[in-house]
Protein backbone atom coordinates (compact mmCIF):
# COMPACT_ATOMS: atom_id res chain seq x y z
CA UNK A 1 0.00 0.00 0.00
CA UNK A 2 0.94 3.90 -0.11
CA UNK A 3 2.11 6.33 2.19
CA UNK A 4 2.02 9.05 0.41
CA UNK A 5 -1.30 9.52 -1.85
CA UNK A 6 -0.20 11.64 -5.18
CA UNK A 7 -4.05 12.85 -6.19
CA UNK A 8 -6.12 12.53 -2.52
CA UNK A 9 -9.37 12.34 -3.40
CA UNK A 10 -11.35 15.51 -2.26
CA UNK A 11 -13.38 15.33 1.12
CA UNK A 12 -16.35 15.37 -0.84
CA UNK A 13 -15.45 12.34 -2.46
CA UNK A 14 -15.38 10.22 0.75
CA UNK A 15 -18.66 12.09 2.03
CA UNK A 16 -20.31 10.89 -1.39
CA UNK A 17 -18.71 7.73 -0.63
CA UNK A 18 -20.68 7.26 2.27
CA UNK A 19 -24.19 8.00 0.93
CA UNK A 20 -23.96 11.34 2.47
CA UNK A 21 -24.64 9.78 6.03
CA UNK A 22 -21.59 11.89 6.44
CA UNK A 23 -21.03 15.88 5.55
CA UNK A 24 -17.61 16.92 4.03
CA UNK A 25 -17.22 18.67 7.81
CA UNK A 26 -17.82 15.44 9.40
CA UNK A 27 -15.35 13.82 7.08
CA UNK A 28 -12.81 16.26 7.82
CA UNK A 29 -13.33 16.22 11.69
CA UNK A 30 -12.94 12.44 12.05
CA UNK A 31 -9.71 12.83 9.73
CA UNK A 32 -8.24 15.38 12.42
CA UNK A 33 -8.90 12.70 15.33
CA UNK A 34 -7.79 10.01 13.54
CA UNK A 35 -4.15 12.00 12.83
CA UNK A 36 -4.65 13.36 16.53
CA UNK A 37 -5.07 9.60 17.84
CA UNK A 38 -2.22 8.20 15.66
CA UNK A 39 -0.22 11.30 16.85
CA UNK A 40 0.80 12.26 13.22
CA UNK A 41 2.70 9.38 13.22
CA UNK A 42 1.53 7.10 9.97
CA UNK A 43 4.74 6.41 8.37
CA UNK A 44 8.59 6.45 8.83
CA UNK A 45 10.53 8.98 6.09
CA UNK A 46 11.62 7.44 3.17
CA UNK A 47 14.70 7.77 1.35
CA UNK A 48 12.75 9.53 -1.79
CA UNK A 49 11.20 12.02 1.01
CA UNK A 50 14.82 12.79 2.54
CA UNK A 51 15.92 13.10 -1.45
CA UNK A 52 13.24 14.78 -2.64
CA UNK A 53 13.51 17.63 0.67
CA UNK A 54 17.66 17.59 0.26
CA UNK A 55 17.20 17.85 -3.76
CA UNK A 56 14.91 20.79 -3.56
CA UNK A 57 16.28 22.85 -0.17
CA UNK A 58 19.79 22.45 -2.64
CA UNK A 59 18.04 23.22 -5.65
CA UNK A 60 19.58 20.63 -7.04
CA UNK A 61 19.80 19.51 -10.89
CA UNK A 62 16.35 17.44 -11.95
CA UNK A 63 19.54 15.57 -13.77
CA UNK A 64 21.06 15.15 -10.51
CA UNK A 65 18.40 14.06 -8.56
CA UNK A 66 17.08 11.29 -11.33
CA UNK A 67 20.66 9.81 -10.91
CA UNK A 68 20.22 10.03 -7.30
CA UNK A 69 17.14 8.12 -7.27
CA UNK A 70 18.55 5.59 -9.52
CA UNK A 71 21.55 4.89 -7.15
CA UNK A 72 18.60 4.68 -4.38
CA UNK A 73 17.40 1.92 -6.73
CA UNK A 74 20.23 0.14 -6.86
CA UNK A 75 20.33 -0.40 -2.99
CA UNK A 76 17.96 -2.87 -3.18
CA UNK A 77 20.25 -4.94 -4.83
CA UNK A 78 21.85 -5.74 -1.81
CA UNK A 79 19.80 -5.14 0.85
CA UNK A 80 21.90 -6.34 3.43
CA UNK A 81 24.60 -3.69 3.09
CA UNK A 82 21.92 -0.86 3.18
CA UNK A 83 19.59 -1.97 5.89
CA UNK A 84 21.49 -0.52 8.52
CA UNK A 85 22.09 2.54 6.69
CA UNK A 86 19.21 4.97 7.70
CA UNK A 87 17.31 6.61 5.29
CA UNK A 88 18.58 10.28 5.40
CA UNK A 89 22.39 9.14 5.01
CA UNK A 90 21.31 6.52 1.82
CA UNK A 91 19.77 9.42 0.70
CA UNK A 92 22.30 12.22 1.25
CA UNK A 93 24.88 10.00 -0.01
CA UNK A 94 23.44 9.14 -3.08
CA UNK A 95 22.53 13.16 -3.62
CA UNK A 96 26.40 13.80 -3.07
CA UNK A 97 27.77 10.92 -5.44
CA UNK A 98 25.28 11.45 -8.05
CA UNK A 99 26.79 14.86 -7.87
CA UNK A 100 30.02 14.02 -8.41
CA UNK A 101 29.15 11.56 -11.49
CA UNK A 102 27.42 14.69 -13.63
CA UNK A 103 30.78 16.50 -13.05
CA UNK A 104 29.43 18.82 -10.32
CA UNK A 105 31.35 18.72 -7.28
CA UNK A 106 30.18 17.63 -4.06
CA UNK A 107 27.80 19.92 -2.50
CA UNK A 108 28.82 21.77 0.55
CA UNK A 109 25.23 23.14 1.71
CA UNK A 110 24.68 19.73 2.05
CA UNK A 111 25.94 19.16 5.14
CA UNK A 112 24.79 22.31 7.10
CA UNK A 113 21.48 20.73 5.45
CA UNK A 114 21.62 16.99 6.87
CA UNK A 115 23.95 17.78 9.98
CA UNK A 116 25.81 14.78 8.08
CA UNK A 117 30.07 15.77 7.33
CA UNK A 118 31.43 13.66 4.48
CA UNK A 119 33.56 11.62 6.88
CA UNK A 120 30.08 10.57 7.85
CA UNK A 121 28.66 9.57 4.68
CA UNK A 122 31.64 8.57 3.02
CA UNK A 123 31.10 4.87 4.02
CA UNK A 124 27.91 5.36 2.55
CA UNK A 125 28.58 6.91 -0.58
CA UNK A 126 31.66 4.21 -1.14
CA UNK A 127 29.17 1.32 -0.99
CA UNK A 128 26.65 3.16 -3.70
CA UNK A 129 29.57 3.61 -5.42
CA UNK A 130 30.99 0.09 -5.32
CA UNK A 131 27.24 -1.10 -5.98
CA UNK A 132 26.82 0.84 -9.47
CA UNK A 133 30.12 -0.20 -10.53
CA UNK A 134 29.58 -3.37 -10.05
CA UNK A 135 28.92 -6.35 -12.27
CA UNK A 136 25.90 -6.90 -11.21
CA UNK A 137 22.95 -4.62 -12.86
CA UNK A 138 19.27 -3.89 -11.81
CA UNK A 139 18.09 -3.87 -15.61
CA UNK A 140 14.60 -2.85 -15.22
CA UNK A 141 15.94 0.16 -12.97
CA UNK A 142 18.55 1.11 -15.93
CA UNK A 143 15.80 1.06 -18.53
CA UNK A 144 13.61 3.30 -16.42
CA UNK A 145 16.23 5.93 -15.53
CA UNK A 146 17.35 5.43 -19.22
CA UNK A 147 14.41 7.01 -20.39
CA UNK A 148 14.35 11.16 -21.39
CA UNK A 149 10.92 10.97 -19.07
CA UNK A 150 13.89 10.92 -16.33
CA UNK A 151 16.56 13.78 -16.74
CA UNK A 152 19.19 11.54 -15.95
CA UNK A 153 19.39 8.95 -19.48
CA UNK A 154 22.65 10.90 -20.89
CA UNK A 155 23.92 10.25 -17.45
CA UNK A 156 22.85 6.65 -16.91
CA UNK A 157 24.49 5.66 -19.80
CA UNK A 158 27.74 7.15 -19.19
CA UNK A 159 27.58 5.42 -15.65
CA UNK A 160 28.30 2.01 -16.90
CA UNK A 161 31.83 3.07 -18.25
CA UNK A 162 32.82 4.73 -14.94
CA UNK A 163 35.19 2.71 -13.14
CA UNK A 164 36.72 4.74 -10.57
CA UNK A 165 35.48 7.83 -8.94
CA UNK A 166 38.10 9.49 -6.14
CA UNK A 167 35.33 8.83 -2.62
Amino acid sequence: SKYEEIYPPDAHDFAYTTADTYSVRQVLRMEQLLLRILSFDLAAPTFTQFLRFYAQSLSTPAQVVSLAMYLGELTLLDGQRYLSIVPSILSAAALGLASLISGHEWPLALEELTGYSFEILQPCVSALHITHTGKQKMHSAFKTYQSPRYVAYEVIGYIYFVTTINV
